[in-house]
């Protein structure tokens, strides 16, 4: 395959069609000041905690000869099988997106394979104004990908960057991309600065496969290092890599347990894993451009390096001897890009976009979707009330102590119910803080974002003690489970033994009652078991609101002109 490869690859200089980009005669005749300067922070793997620079020999790699600045590689083990680690295959080291090679017709046989590819794509839902012409919005991505779709086998990537790396931004970006039918991304600074657990959940529904070969928490992968898709019966493996420049690109806090090792090393021990495994081998990197280069003179396995947005328009098509690198000057969805792999030809670039020449034509679901968020920004933007002050929900506040914010939540629970004794929220509900001045519709969906209902409990005395040790059990650790409260109030001391910790447990104001029977007021994913509430799962509710909680507290705050909860020594740590 590899020799065949190369003749194909040869007689790639003869011609071109439309709108593709010509390949330089040779690296010497493209002499741009990035190829010529050595990035420095590729000489040591990248941690907010420091330098790994330890060294050890990679065995079973690629027979070739690698320099030797980037060959130096890692001691430290690899934990192979992982949620968000490896690919979990019992059967062979690498995992198939599509464990069978898709059953093609005579027409099929026909149709070449192309790699479509976004640089920087930045959630960018609407069409951007671009040299006075409205280009690019997801509507005209996804029928632009839909119409390519008709005549050929193709598979959609991005670089990187595709959400905005502003916390706060609320665009349903994973539906997009899995409307658009996006395969494989690569994970870059934008992504990181949601901090690897939450982008792990802003990834939990998406239908395509997020890779990331260099980045580790410990000794674990952050994401996957490489997936091989199958088209039209060819094994194309996927590798990503990402720049240690998002080290100190990204937000700090949401990096600062991230390791970011070598590139070069991590690709030379996942090509040892993919030989006579992939008939096409692409990487995705958020490189720069003289890594990239650097990449194709090392490891000449690699046939297609798909490279990050680039403004040098010179820098869209390079070949070093038989491995392409491509890159696009448009970012934002402006531009797609394509490589047609059945014949490795040079690439194709598509203005996309309203005021496009070819691909002007919208999708109806993006539009929908569009549509759906825009209606739901304005109704996130009404105003229910004023806050006179600060109601404190941040993580590392509501998952150890009483807050008001807190406090304020669970006095609208006894307030929608009032028959009830008391009301218990799990702190890993609560999700955000509100500042003071006006509170929205939105700010509300922040502090709330899951629908839970509000159910009522017929619950023992000595049954409360236990849902309440429970919330204290694991309190060194900061979890969800601690309770904000309302109606009652308790001692705790993480100096006890656990499930010894409560004491002067009072529920509207006198001493529990191991032996009476309460109402107790709580969320039904804590009446479920959840967050390991067990003694609650036997206990059927007799009472469940018809509004989720967000909505439950929305309406009261309507009836308000402002709020001013205050800290009542509900919960009292000794």
């Amino acid at each position: 395959m590899q020799v065949f490869l190369s003749i194909v690859l040869v007689l790639l200089a003869v011609g071109c069609t439309t709108n593709q980009v010509s390949s330089p005669n040779s690296l010497t005749e493209q002499k741009n000041p990035t190829q010529q300067t050595t990035n420095a922070i590729n000489q040591n793997d990248v941690s907010q905690k420091g330098m790994d620079t330890s060294s050890a020999t990679e065995q079973n790699v690629d027979n070739q000869n690698v320099d030797s600045n980037i060959t130096e590689n890692d001691s430290r083990p690899v934990e192979e099988i992982h949620k968000y680690g490896e690919p979990q295959d019992t059967n062979q080291e690498t995992q198939d997106t599509n464990q069978q090679p898709q059953e093609t017709d005579a027409s099929d046989d026909k149709k070449d394979t192309k790699i479509l590819y976004l640089t920087s794509w930045e959630a960018s839902l609407l069409p951007q104004t671009h040299n006075r012409k409205k280009l690019g919005g997801l509507a005209y991505l996804t029928q632009a990908v839909k119409k390519i779709e008709e005549s050929s086998h193709v598979v959609l990537c991005t670089t990187g960057n595709f959400f905005r790396g502003d916390v706060k931004d609320r665009r349903p970006v994973v539906k997009a991309l899995n409307i658009m039918g996006l395969d494989v991304c690569n994970i870059s600074n934008l992504e990181l600065n949601y901090g690897s657990e939450e982008l792990k959940d802003k990834l939990e529904d998406a239908q395509f496969t997020p890779l990331c070969a260099n980045i580790y928490e410990g000794n674990t992968r952050l994401f996957s290092s490489h997936t091989i898709v199958r088209k039209n019966e060819k094994r194309i493996a996927f590798i990503g890599l990402t720049s240690r420049e998002a080290a100190v690109q990204s937000i700090p806090q949401a990096v600062e347990n991230l390791i970011f090792r070598k590139p070069a090393n991590e690709l030379q021990k996942i090509l040892a894993k993919l030989k006579n495994k992939a008939d096409i081998v692409v990487v995705l990197s958020n490189l720069r451009h003289s890594d990239d280069i650097e990449i194709a003179k090392a490891f000449p396995s690699v046939n297609l390096i798909i490279g990050r947005h680039d403004v040098d328009t010179q820098n869209r098509f390079v070949k070093i001897n038989n491995t392409m690198i491509v890159r696009s000057s448009k970012k934002k969805g402006v531009q797609l890009g394509e490589v047609n792999i059945t014949e490795l030809s040079t690439p194709q670039f598509h203005d996309i976009g309203p005021d496009a020449s070819k691909f002007n034509r919208a999708d109806s679901e993006s539009t929908a979707l569009i549509a759906a968020w825009q209606n739901m920004e304005k109704i996130r933007s009404e105003v229910l009330c004023q806050s006179k002050t600060f109601l404190e929900g941040e993580y590392s506040q509501i998952r150890q102590k009483e807050t008001n914010l807190g406090n304020l939540l669970a006095d609208i629970m006894l307030e929608k119910r009032s028959q009830a004794d008391f009301a218990i929220i799990n702190s890993g509900a609560i999700r955000a803080s509100i500042s003071i001045g006006d509170v929205t519709y939105g700010m509300v969906l922040d502090v709330l974002p899951y629908q839970n209902k509000v159910v009522a409990l017929k619950i023992s005395g000595k049954a409360v003690k236990e849902v309440l040790e429970n919330a204290v059990a694991r309190y060194e650790s900061i979890p969800g489970a601690f309770l904000q409260v309302g109606g009652m109030s308790f001692h705790f001391s993480e100096s006890k033994p656990i499930f010894s910790r409560v004491s002067e447990i009072k529920i509207q104001g006198e001493p529990l009652n191991l032996n009476k029977e309460y109402e107790m007021l709580t969320l039904d994913y804590i009446a479920s078991g959840g967050d390991d509430y067990i003694m609650l799962k036997e206990i059927a509710p007799h009472y469940t609101s018809n509004k989720g909680l967000p909505d439950i507290i929305a309406d009261y705050l309507r009836k308000k002109d402002n709020v001013y909860p205050r800290l009542e020594q509900r919960i009292v740590k000794e």
